[in-house]
């Protein structure tokens, strides 16, 4: 008598994609880890930490410069940060 799941086929796909997130996570987390202590960025860590950088155009918004850069960091893809400097123009 075959086993079935009690997991609907979606259900099953969203599993999956969870845990393929949790390794991709574990697997970044140790990278980060080999690194701890550095003091300064160099090539080599840069190369096996992210996959690309995105500076977008500067707007003047009230004023104020803003700049958006975006990091699409290896594994984990873009990790999001909140505005954290600006400039008056």
């Amino acid at each position: 008598m075959p086993i079935t799941s009690i997991w609907n086929e979606d259900e099953q796909i969203e599993l999956e994609k969870h845990k393929a997130e949790e390794e991709s996570i574990a697997r970044f987390m140790r990278i980060v880890h080999r690194y701890t202590g550095i003091t300064g960025l160099i090539a080599e860590i840069l190369r096996e930490l992210i996959d690309k950088i995105t500076v977008y155009q500067a707007e003047n918004i009230d004023g104020k410069r803003k700049q958006t850069i975006e990091i699409i960091y290896k594994c984990v893809k873009a990790i999001p940060f909140p505005a954290t400097t600006e400039k008056a123009v």
